[in-house]
């Protein structure tokens, strides 16, 4: 396993990530992955792993943001009957609550997006 390097900067970390995100073709749509919260290739899966924690299984609602890299999150915690609260861009509209029981499970995935 390979040393992780240090970074004297959180813009430097996050370079990083996403340059190897992008160099060894594990980024996901959309693209390029610099400049935002990036998508990856295995996302749905660290979503559904993310609900193994107890505070996110046992949650009743959860706060997710609106990157495309969480949209599995979001998927998962309308599916599992959890209400989710997505805060508009520069949260100039407050937040948008998406009531799960509101939501028919073949529209999760709409929601979720």
């Amino acid at each position: 396993m390979s040393r992780c390097p240090e970074f004297t900067t959180k813009d430097g970390a996050r370079t990083h990530v996403r340059d190897r995100l992008r160099d060894e073709k594990l980024a996901a749509f959309p693209f390029p992955p610099h400049g935002r919260i990036p998508n990856f290739k295995g996302a749905a899966d660290a979503a559904r792993r993310l609900f193994d924690i107890p505070v996110f299984a046992n949650a009743t609602s959860l706060k997710i943001n609106p990157d495309s890299a969480q949209s599995a999150v979001r998927a998962e915690a309308l599916r599992r009957g959890m209400d989710v609260y997505v805060p508009t861009p520069k949260l100039a509209g407050g937040f948008w609550k998406i009531e799960a029981r509101a939501v028919p499970h073949d529209a999760i995935r709409k929601a979720a997006a």
